[in-house]
C-alpha cells in the first residue's frame, strides 16, 4: 500500500512539473521595440520558473538581477550558433555588475558578451565584475566576459556554496583590485569546466590570482579541476600569480599559454609602448603590470623589471593598479625621488600571495586609496627584500604603508611611511605572524586621524620574530591610538623574539585614550623583549606613555615625556596564564621618580637616573625643533653622557649611533640613540685584508651571523665623509673571490631624514648608510657556512671587511 501511494505521489509530482514546463513561455527582448520588451531586466522580472528570456543582438546597458526564478537567458545563438551573435549581444554593466544571481536560483545563460568597463575607467566601486553568483547555480554556455572590473573578481564572482558550469566561455582582459582577475570562487562553491567544450581564462589582472583565485575551500576532498584550453601560462599546478589557491584542493591542466614568458630583464618607461620588446632601455614597455605578466619567474636566474624615472599613473599612461608580484622577480626603480607611482586617490599599488624571492626598491608610492585592499602587502611569502621605498599620503584597508603577514625571511630597509591624514587606522608598518623579520631605517612620520576609538597608527607587530634598528616614529597625532605596538601571546610562537635598538619615538600625541591604555604597548609572554639605546621623548598622552607586559630587558633607554601622565607601566604578572616574569632595567633615564610594576619583587633596577631631565641638544639650541631628530642629541650638560651600560657584550648593539657615529665614545656608551662627542665609526679591519681608506668606515653585525630557521641576517652599516656623487654599491664575495651578491643603495639615513621633512641637514660627519644581507646570493640561494668579504665602493673609494656565516 505504501509503495502504491509513493508511486502515485511521484506520478502526480511529475505531471505537475510537466504542466509547469508546458506552460513555460519565451519572452523576447530587443532594443528597437519590435519584441515584447526593450530591457532584459523587464523580461526577467515578469518571468516565472522555466521561462526563457530570448535576447536579440544589441548593447544592453543595464544591471540584471534575477528574482528567485529558475530561468534561461539566451541570445539568438541558441537558435543560430553564429559566433558573431555572441560578440554582438552585449550586456554592459556600466561600472557595476552585468548580472547578479544571488537568491538561490538555477540559471542558464547562453550566448552573450559581458562588459562593464570597456573604457578602462578607474572609478568603479562594485564588489564583483561581470557576473556575481551567490547561493545559486549557473550554467554558462558560449559566452565572453571581457573588460570587466570589480573590487574582488573582475570577470565572475562565485561564492557561498554556489554551483557553476562553464562550457565554451572566454574570460579575458578583466581586472580586480583584490582576488581573481578572471574568476574568484570561494566558500564551498563547486565549479565544473566542460571537457568537450573547453573554456579559456587569460590576460586578466589582480593582486591575488590574475586569472583564477580559489579561496577557502579546505574541506573539499575531491579536487576542483581547472581544465582550460588557454590560460595566461601553461600550468599543471597553482603558481600563486596567474592562479592563486588558498586552503583548497585543486587540480590544474592548462593546455596553452596566451602570454609569452620572457626570460630576460625587462624595461619600463612612462613614455614606453607595450608593443615594444621591453628587453632594452631603448625599447621599453609602458605598463608595469604588463611587464610583470610577461617576465619569466626563473628561480635559477631571477630577472629584474627596471623602472625608468618619471610618473606612472592610470590617467598619465594607463597604469593598471594595484599590481601583483611574481616569485623570483625584482622590481627596481630609479629611486624614491625619481620613479613615482601615483594612485590618484583611488587605487593602491602592490600585493602578493605565496611568492618567494622578491625584491622591490627605488620608488615613491603616493596618493594610494582603498578601503578594500592594502597599499602594499605580502601574504604567505618568503625571502622578501623591500628597500628605498616611500609611501606618501596612502591609505588602504587600515594601513598607510607596508603589510607583511604569515611571511618568513623579510628584510626591510630605508623606507619612509606616512604623511597621511585619514579617518581611522593608519598602520604604517604591519607585521603579522612573520618569522625572521629584519628592519632598519624605517621612518614613520606625520600620520593623523580624528577617529575616537583604538586606532593603529605607526608600527604594529603581532606574533612575530622581529629585529628592528635605526628607526624613527614621530609626529603622529590621534585621539585614541597606539603608535607602537608589539605582541606575541600564542604558544605557537614561543621562540619568537623582539629586539629593538637605536629607535626614536618622539613628538607623538594621543589626546583622549579610552580603549588604548598606553600608546606604546609591548608584550611577549615567552621571550624577554630587548630594548636598547632607544629614546622615547616628547610624546603626549594623559596616562602612561609605555606599557610593557611579561618579561623585558631595557638598557640605555631615555624616557622623558613631559606632556604625559607617567612614563612606564610594567605588568609582569599575567593572570591569564598565571605567570610572573622578571624585568631588568638598567642605565636608563626616567622623567618620573618611580616605575609602576605589578610584581616589584621581580623588578631589577640598576644604575638608572630617576626624576631627571636628559638635557637634549634642542633644549639649549633654539634653532632645533622638537619634531627633528637632531633635537634629541645630547647637550654637553646631559646626565646621559657616559652613563650607559658599562659592558655592552651580548647586547647586539649597532656599532653606530642613529647619526652614524661611533656607538661608544670616551670608553663608555651613552643613553639613548645618540652618542655625545663621537666621531664617525672607525672600523678595526681584519689584518689580512688591505686597510680601508679613511673615507669609508664599515661595520657588520652580528658577526658571525646565523643563517638558519631561527635567525637570518647581518646588518651592514657604513659612513662616508661626504655625500657621494654616485650611490654606493655593496658587493659580497666568497673566500675564493667570486662575487655572490650585489646590493645597490640609493638612500642614506641623511637623505631619508631630509625627505621625511624632519630636518634639512643631519648634524653629523658625512653620510650614514644601513641595510641588511640575508646570507643568500643574487639568485636567492642560501650560501654555505664560511667566511665572506663585504666590499663597499663609493665614487673612487673602497672599504672591505670579513663576515662569518654560520648554519
Amino acid at each position: 500500500m505504501y509503495i502504491m501511494k509513493l508511486r502515485k505521489t511521484v506520478i502526480v509530482g511529475l505531471l505537475c512539473l510537466f504542466g509547469v514546463i508546458a506552460h513555460a513561455v519565451t519572452r523576447t527582448v530587443s532594443l528597437d521595440g519590435t519584441q515584447q520588451f526593450t530591457s532584459i531586466q523587464e523580461a526577467v522580472s515578469v518571468s516565472a520558473s522555466y521561462d526563457t528570456v530570448l535576447v536579440y543582438p544589441g548593447r544592453y546597458v543595464e544591471n540584471v538581477a534575477t528574482n528567485r526564478q529558475n530561468i534561461t537567458i539566451s541570445s539568438l545563438y541558441s537558435v543560430n550558433p553564429d559566433p558573431q551573435i555572441i560578440e554582438n549581444t552585449i550586456i554592459d554593466g556600466n561600472l557595476d555588475s552585468c548580472i547578479k544571481i544571488c537568491n538561490g536560483e538555477v540559471i542558464t545563460i547562453n550566448g552573450f558578451t559581458f562588459v562593464n568597463n570597456e573604457m578602462g575607467l578607474n572609478t568603479y566601486t562594485n564588489r564583483g565584475g561581470g557576473i556575481v553568483v551567490t547561493h545559486s547555480s549557473l550554467s554558462l554556455f558560449n559566452s565572453i566576459i571581457r573588460n570587466c572590473t570589480g573590487i574582488h573578481a573582475g570577470g565572475i564572482n562565485v561564492s557561498n556554496r554556489s554551483r557553476i558550469f562553464f562550457s565554451n566561455v572566454q574570460i579575458y582582459d578583466n581586472k580586480a583590485d583584490g582576488m581573481g582577475g578572471g574568476i574568484l570562487y570561494n566558500v564551498g562553491s563547486q565549479i565544473t569546466f566542460d571537457a568537450d567544450n573547453p573554456s579559456s581564462v587569460y590576460n586578466n589582472h589582480a593582486t591575488r590570482g590574475m586569472d583564477i583565485c580559489v579561496y577557502y575551500q579546505s574541506y573539499n576532498p575531491v579536487p576542483i579541476e581547472i581544465n582550460l584550453a588557454i590560460g595566461s601560462k601553461v600550468l599543471t599546478e597553482a603558481d600563486g600569480y596567474f592562479i592563486h589557491v588558498h586552503n583548497a584542493n585543486v587540480a590544474i591542466n592548462i593546455a596553452q599559454g596566451a602570454i609569452e614568458q620572457i626570460d630576460h630583464d625587462l624595461y619600463v618607461a612612462p613614455d614606453g609602448d607595450d608593443n615594444n620588446s621591453g628587453t632594452s632601455p631603448a625599447s621599453p614597455l609602458k605598463t608595469i603590470a604588463i611587464a610583470m605578466q610577461r617576465i619569466a619567474s626563473n628561480p635559477d636566474n631571477p630577472k629584474t623589471i627596471h623602472l625608468a624615472p618619471g610618473l606612472y599613473s592610470h590617467s598619465a599612461n594607463g597604469q593598471i593598479l594595484p599590481m601583483g608580484v611574481k616569485s623570483n622577480v625584482k622590481v627596481q626603480g630609479a629611486g624614491m625621488g625619481e620613479t613615482i607611482i601615483d594612485g590618484e586617490l583611488n587605487r593602491t599599488f602592490w600585493g602578493s600571495w605565496y611568492a618567494s624571492n622578491v625584491e622591490l626598491s627605488g620608488m615613491k608610492l603616493m596618493n594610494g586609496r582603498s578601503i578594500n585592499v592594502y597599499v602594499f602587502c605580502f601574504y604567505y611569502c618568503s625571502d622578501i627584500l623591500v628597500y628605498d621605498i616611500e609611501c606618501y599620503n596612502c591609505y588602504g584597508c587600515g594601513t598607510s604603508g607596508l603589510n607583511f603577514s604569515y611571511c618568513s625571511n623579510v628584510h626591510v630597509a630605508n623606507v619612509i611611511l606616512g604623511n597621511t591624514h585619514y579617518e581611522n587606522d593608519l598602520t604604517a608598518l604591519w607585521v603579522w605572524e612573520c618569522n625572521n623579520f629584519y628592519a632598519t631605517n624605517v621612518f614613520v612620520n606625520e600620520n593623523s586621524t580624528n577617529w575616537s576609538e583604538s586606532n593603529q597608527m605607526g608600527i604594529k607587530i603581532y606574533d612575530s620574530d622581529v629585529y628592528i634598528r635605526n628607526s624613527i616614529v614621530s609626529n603622529i597625532s590621534a585621539v585614541d591610538a597606539w603608535f607602537f605596538f608589539y605582541q606575541t601571546i600564542y604558544e605557537d610562537f614561543a621562540d619568537y623574539k623582539f629586539d629593538m635598538s637605536n629607535i626614536l619615538l618622539i613628538n607623538n600625541t594621543v589626546t583622549n585614550p579610552s580603549w588604548v591604555s598606553s600608546p606604546i604597548y609591548i608584550q611577549n609572554r615567552y621571550q624577554p623583549v630587548q630594548i636598547n639605546n632607544c629614546t622615547i621623548a616628547n610624546n603626549s598622552t594623559p596616562g602612561f606613555v609605555c606599557r610593557i607586559l611579561a618579561g623585558a630587558d631595557l638598557r640605555n633607554v631615555i624616557f622623558h615625556n613631559q606632556g604625559s601622565g607617567s612614563e612606564l607601566s610594567i605588568k609582569n604578572y599575567l593572570s591569564v596564564n598565571d605567570t610572573a616574569y622578571p624585568i631588568s632595567i638598567s642605565n636608563s633615564l626616567f622623567r618620573s621618580d618611580t616605575i609602576s610594576c605589578s610584581k616589584p619583587e621581580l623588578l631589577t633596577l640598576t644604575d638608572n637616573i630617576m626624576g631627571a631631565n636628559p638635557m637634549f641638544l634642542g633644549t639649549v639650541d633654539s634653532s632645533l625643533n622638537v619634531s627633528q631628530p637632531e633635537y634629541y642629541q645630547l647637550s654637553a650638560s646631559s646626565p646621559c653622557i657616559d652613563s650607559g651600560t658599562p659592558d655592552t657584550e651580548g647586547l647586539n648593539l649597532p656599532p653606530m649611533d642613529l647619526a652614524g657615529n661611533y656607538r661608544i665614545a670616551n670608553g663608555r656608551i651613552d643613553m639613548g640613540c645618540f652618542e655625545y662627542g663621537s666621531e664617525p665609526y672607525v672600523d678595526v679591519d681584519d689584518p689580512q685584508l688591505p686597510p680601508p681608506p679613511q673615507g669609508i668606515n664599515l661595520s657588520l653585525y652580528p658577526n658571525p651571523f646565523l643563517n638558519s630557521s631561527s635567525a637570518m641576517g647581518v646588518f651592514i652599516e657604513f659612513t662616508l665623509p661626504k655625500k657621494p656623487v654616485s650611490q654606493p654599491v655593496i658587493e659580497i664575495f666568497n673566500i675564493r673571490g667570486q662575487l655572490v651578491k650585489t646590493i645597490k643603495l640609493t638612500e642614506s639615513y641623511n637623505s631619508l631624514v631630509s625627505k621625511v621633512g624632519l630636518s634639512g641637514e643631519v648634524e653629523q660627519n658625512g653620510e650614514f648608510y644601513s641595510t641588511i644581507w640575508n646570507g643568500k646570493d643574487n639568485n636567492n640561494r642560501s650560501l654555505a657556512s664560511g667566511t665572506y668579504i663585504v666590499k663597499v665602493t663609493s665614487d673612487q673609494q673602497v672599504s672591505s671587511k670579513k663576515v662569518t656565516l654560520l648554519k
